[in-house]
């Protein structure tokens, strides 16, 4: 059974026996946001729920609203009460998870997005920027005015790399389209988010994603218009994180950059049981060219989306899982906003500079100064 606590939603290590089966695992999920978010932490109780579907000798609990300076205090007490796993899912308990792993040797730690790795600490991602090209294909090829709006959350190489590909897919359809980016400032905040859309649509955009924790941006974008050419057209948007983003989002909700961690956390927690678990700081799983078996995919594809535009899409994913490089798109020769080359041509991107992304293609602007390259330049930006 889980039992959800819920938190005020504002606010050298020797050898280890890794490879010791833990029968019966315990696991504690630390949340940032809360669980009905539409969004980030929805996915991972998405997963959370098919791990112990999966795997019934598991048993499972979270703790929603965790802050990083609270991850400490919240991972004492999983321990105390029992836990021998514990996940941390956002980059944001990285230190956390770090010190107590440190502290406690005998439980297993994993941890989101931070690509940590020691002998009793391993991490997962998804390189969900490689569905955010194919996420910007969508948006050009849905787009009339060629200003497509993006609700950016916090300033890392995290966000500043997906909103590079999204750029990268959507030029790849419209040479000259431009991504509006409005800052929220923080992972999610209903009335900041609301804001940070309001910047959009009032700049003329006339299809809108994010990368906040929530479906907030596309929720507040449902139903409004854009003007094209002499007519008014709906606003389109593209949600974010979790599959059933769109639910509430109208009927211009064309698809979602999704996360399916489920199978992840089952293939884990498997390896544990059968004693066979090794620490990976580096696992980070790209697109499959069957989408239900990857981590990262863009689904729910709306029925109503053009059928040249599906199949451009679907066939782009297909090369992706099939043939092309883990850092597709960041394949140069590629330029940043002031001109200067940062991936020579035919050269491929390393996951080093993937990882410390702090510097947006040529195309990305943000919304506060949309013509002057200068202002998109993702600062503070810390790698």
């Amino acid at each position: 059974m889980m039992t959800v606590w819920v938190l005020g939603l504002l606010g050298c290590i020797g050898p280890w026996p890794s490879s010791k089966a833990i029968e019966e695992p315990q696991v504690g999920f630390l949340y940032r946001g809360p669980v009905n978010d539409m969004g980030w932490t929805m996915s991972h109780e998405v997963g959370r729920a098919e791990l112990e579907a999966a795997i019934p000798t598991a048993s499972t609990h979270v703790m929603a609203g965790v802050t990083p300076s609270d991850a400490i205090d919240v991972i004492g007490r999983f321990i105390e009460n029992g836990d021998n796993v514990i996940v941390g899912t956002s980059e944001d308990f990285g230190p956390a998870l770090r010190a107590a792993a440190l502290d406690h040797p005998d439980v297993r730690f994993l941890s989101c997005g931070s690509f940590d790795e020691a002998a009793n600490l391993g991490s997962f991602a998804g390189r969900l920027y490689q569905t955010k090209y194919l996420a910007g294909l969508l948006a050009a090829s849905s787009s009339c005015t060629g200003r497509i709006g993006y609700v950016a959350s916090v300033s890392n190489p995290e966000s500043v790399r997906q909103i590079n590909a999204f750029t990268l897919g959507a030029r790849a359809i419209d040479p000259n389209a431009i991504v509006l980016v409005s800052w929220v400032g923080v992972r999610w905040s209903v009335d900041l988010e609301t804001a940070a859309t309001e910047r959009l649509l009032t700049a003329g955009i006339d299809v809108l994603t994010s990368g906040t924790d929530t479906a907030v941006p596309i929720e507040v974008a449902n139903g409004r218009a854009a003007t094209c050419g002499n007519d008014e057209v709906a606003v389109q948007t593209i949600g974010h994180g979790y599959t059933g983003a769109c639910e509430g989002a109208g009927a211009g909700c064309l698809a979602v950059t999704a996360f399916e961690w489920g199978p992840v956390y089952v293939d884990l927690l498997e390896d544990m049981q059968a004693g066979v678990w090794v620490p990976d700081g580096d696992r980070w799983d790209g697109v499959q060219s069957t989408p239900e078996q990857g981590v990262v995919q863009l689904a729910s594809l709306d029925p109503l989306v053009a059928t040249a535009t599906r199949v451009e899409v679907e066939f782009e994913a297909a090369q992706l899982g099939d043939t092309r490089p883990l850092a597709t798109p960041f394949v140069g020769p590629l330029s940043d906003t002031m001109g200067m080359e940062r991936v020579a041509a035919e050269a491929v991107l390393s996951d080093v500079g993937l990882r410390s992304m702090c510097w947006f293609v040529d195309g990305v602007r943000d919304v506060t100064a949309p013509d002057d390259p200068q202002t998109s330049v993702p600062a503070p930006c810390s790698p």
